[in-house]
């Protein structure tokens, strides 16, 4: 009798070490507000802040010459690599339940989007002004191929 208490105390033990050793359920993610309508999204976030990348970089040639676009003080270049961080964060939130869209373009373009903001944040710290130029052509291409598909309802691209 003293060896069955004893094993079942045993296995009791093992048991409730066992027990301690379960990992609880993680909790449930925050919910998201996205009541802020896409094209708003687009037209007061996305667009203002790929406005001010793309406007950091390139030439413009007119009757009184070259004019170099990108920033020529500290703080504006600060500027730059601000709006390209809401850029990286904005293909994120173009992956919240209630606004991704089927599809894999929908993915790939937004994950492109925050790369993009990424690198962009990278070349405007680092002053890059050829870096800021092919950036800003990637972003717009990124931006392009997912309105073709999500917008102009083309095709998407393999």
């Amino acid at each position: 009798m003293a060896d069955e208490v004893a094993r079942a105390a045993i296995a009791a033990a093992c048991l409730a070490t066992l027990a301690a050793c379960q990992k609880s359920a993680p909790p449930a993610p925050p919910p998201f507000n996205t009541t802020i309508p896409l094209h708003e999204l687009m037209t007061r976030v996305i667009d203002p802040a790929t406005d001010a990348v793309w406007a950091a970089s390139g030439v413009v040639v007119d009757l009184q010459g070259e004019h170099d676009l990108s920033p020529r003080t500290a703080a504006a270049w600060a500027r730059v690599r601000d709006a390209a961080a809401v850029v990286a964060e904005s293909g994120n939130l173009l992956l919240l339940p209630g606004r991704v869209r089927p599809g894999r373009t929908w993915t790939r373009q937004a994950r492109t989007l925050s790369a993009l903001g990424l690198a962009a944040m990278r070349a405007a710290e680092l002053k890059d002004r050829t870096a800021m130029l092919r950036i800003g052509g990637d972003i717009h291409d990124a931006c392009e191929e997912c309105h073709r598909v999500y917008v102009l309802g083309e095709a998407p691209r393999p």
